[in-house]
């Protein structure tokens, strides 16, 4: 005869404290995670949120140790208007639920040594295109050659047409997926608006979209 024990654990508030990252999101049957989402709840009962370097939520949370629920207050809007988290808490991790809109609402946590870095945190600055390899006729009809992403939001273009100026436009990361989307208000450039797939490989900056009718992909280094 064997014996089964199941341990059920309860943690305390100095357990729940700490740094987590957010490893999945479930809202109904759809899967919903933002990219390198974080909370940091401290023992002075503040929690800091975020997603990679940028910090998007600070709240108060109020942990019940009896029916294992963890309420937040927001700074600005006040006690979260979905009520309270249940907490299903185990050595590798936490899970919390929580009905919103008719739908069951499940975040999976692990613990986490320092806040994850996101695509906007790692294409800020200066890439310059990389040639290696490619034709000189196809180098000059690529839209890009340097590509500065400022800390702002501002994108500064060079590209390869003699006479022309460098141009600003915007760039924007998606929070779920990784896309880049570019937007410059101009007429004599001829770019437009853009949309491109991004990944980062060995230190360099991928990005696959549509320029003049063709799929293409373009790789740039750090300078």
């Amino acid at each position: 005869m064997s014996i089964i024990l199941l341990l059920h654990l309860t943690p305390s508030s100095a357990q729940i404290q700490g740094l987590w990252g957010v490893d999945k999101v479930a809202v109904g049957e759809q899967e919903m995670t933002p990219t390198a989402k974080w909370f940091e709840l401290k023992e002075t009962g503040r929690c800091l949120g975020g997603s990679g370097g940028i910090i998007n939520s600070r709240t108060s949370y109020d942990w019940d140790e009896t029916t294992l629920e963890l309420t937040f207050t927001d700074d600005i809007s006040g006690v979260d208007e979905f009520g309270a988290f249940t907490v299903e808490y185990s050595n590798s991790g936490m899970i919390w639920q929580r009905e919103e809109n008719g739908q069951l609402v499940s975040v999976y946590l692990s613990r986490i040594v320092e806040r994850p870095l996101a695509a906007w945190d790692k294409i800020a600055g200066m890439w310059t295109l990389d040639l290696e390899d490619l034709p000189g006729e196809e180098q000059s009809a690529l839209p890009f050659e340097n590509l500065f992403f400022r800390w702002d939001h501002i994108v500064i273009v060079n590209r390869r047409i003699e006479g022309k100026d460098a141009q600003r436009g915007i760039w924007q990361i998606d929070g779920h997926r990784s896309s880049l989307w570019l937007v410059f208000d101009d007429s004599d450039h001829g770019l437009g608006n853009s949309h491109w797939d991004i990944t980062f490989e060995n230190g360099k900056l991928l990005l696959k979209g549509e320029h003049a009718g063709a799929r293409i992909g373009l790789r740039f280094a750090r300078p």
